[in-house]
């Protein structure tokens, strides 16, 4: 019952929602330690088309960004993660526009049964 150590293995996000269908620009992606004003894992930004919708995409981390993510889950104390994901150049004009995006943590977890 005891978790003695987590890995980071993979990220993946998907854009689930979008107003209007045809949304495109790009997408950026921010994963932080514990909340909003928590030190930065990673900063990802990928093009988005309609086409993208409801598709998985890999977020290729580095090396370095994937040791600041396995020192933090090696470090004591629960681990929350923060994410967020901002649209930018967007089509210039007043249409309400929104998105919903889902990012999903992969994690090896070692431990006692």
């Amino acid at each position: 019952d005891k978790i003695k150590d987590f890995k980071f293995l993979e990220a993946k996000y998907t854009v689930t929602y979008a107003e209007p269908a045809d949304l495109s620009g790009k997408i950026r992606l921010t994963m932080k330690k514990n909340s909003a004003a928590g030190e930065v894992l990673f900063v990802k930004e990928y093009d988005y088309s309609q086409a993208d919708f409801d598709q998985s995409f890999t977020v290729v981390l580095t090396q370095e960004e994937i040791s600041l993510f396995n020192i933090f889950l090696a470090s004591a104390g629960t681990k929350i993660f923060y994410g967020e994901a901002y649209m930018y150049d967007l089509p210039d004009n007043t249409d309400k526009k929104k998105m919903t995006v889902k990012i999903h943590l992969l994690l090896k977890a070692e431990g006692e049964l």
